[in-house]
């Protein structure tokens, strides 16, 4: 099987799995963005960087910079060749995991990654239920746990930097103190998510943001209740879930 990067389409890799190439040309484009300072619009200065993950983020970072908005031109991601249903979604998200939790987020932060050229937001909580796991995963209720989402926005001194894969860039906006339904990779000593956030309302699942992709219902797994996905996941069986049901696609960003 070929390596794939765990990379974002609306926030996360959908029922994706995503991977970005490695190489990449710097650019930057000047360009102006009004923000609220003090109940007033203040003008900052806006720089786009395109991703390359050969240059630290540090060494892009200008004396005279104001904001950064650091982009990938595309990304190759797994599609499905033909549509899968709702339970299909939940089913090879469920086999492809390591990790299947119900998480309560105590906190929200961000931290470098790949060679310190992006920035991936990390949520911090206490697995509340562990529903399916890899046998070499010895975790317990009550254990703390991080969670990786690529993108995010992190100082640098006083420049703001935003790391997204679409311009203008949408950082993970992420809610602590509240539940989440995960579904989580294990890359190195991070878990990473393969499918967004969901959130636990009312014993019901619903996403932060949208998601769409090709051969995907929209918001696959929005409404479905806790009872319901817990099921399909303990469920999920590995059978049809092969390689050959999937197909790379460039999406330009």
């Amino acid at each position: 099987m070929r390596s794939r990067h765990v990379g974002m389409v609306a926030e996360t890799d959908l029922a994706a799995r995503a991977v970005v190439a490695n190489v990449l040309v710097l650019t930057a484009v000047g360009s102006r963005l009004s923000v609220t300072s003090a109940g007033q619009s203040v003008p900052r200065h806006v720089r786009e960087v395109t991703w390359n993950l050969n240059v630290r983020i540090a060494d892009v970072v200008r004396p005279d910079d104001e904001v950064i908005e650091l982009t990938r031109d595309f990304l190759e991601v797994a599609a499905p060749k033909s549509p899968l249903s709702v339970h299909e979604v939940a089913e090879d998200v469920a086999v492809r995991a390591d990790l299947v939790a119900l998480v309560d987020a105590s906190s929200v932060d961000t931290v470098l990654s790949q060679n310190e050229s992006w920035i991936d937001t990390r949520v911090t909580g206490t697995i509340r239920e562990i529903l399916r796991a890899s046998e070499s995963l010895h975790f317990q209720p009550g254990q703390p746990l991080d969670m990786r989402i690529s993108g995010g926005e992190r100082l640098f001194g006083t420049v703001v930097v935003r790391a997204g894969d679409r311009a203008p860039v949408t950082v993970p906006r992420v809610i602590p103190h509240v539940q989440y339904f995960v579904f989580l990779k294990r890359s190195q000593d991070a878990f990473s998510l393969i499918h967004p956030l969901l959130v636990v309302e009312n014993q019901r699942v619903k996403y932060l943001s949208r998601l769409q992709a090709t051969n995907i219902p929209s918001n696959p797994l929005e409404g479905l209740s806790v009872q319901e996905l817990v099921r399909i996941v303990r469920d999920a069986r590995s059978s049809w879930v092969l390689e050959g049901n999937w197909q790379l696609e460039r999406i330009g960003l």
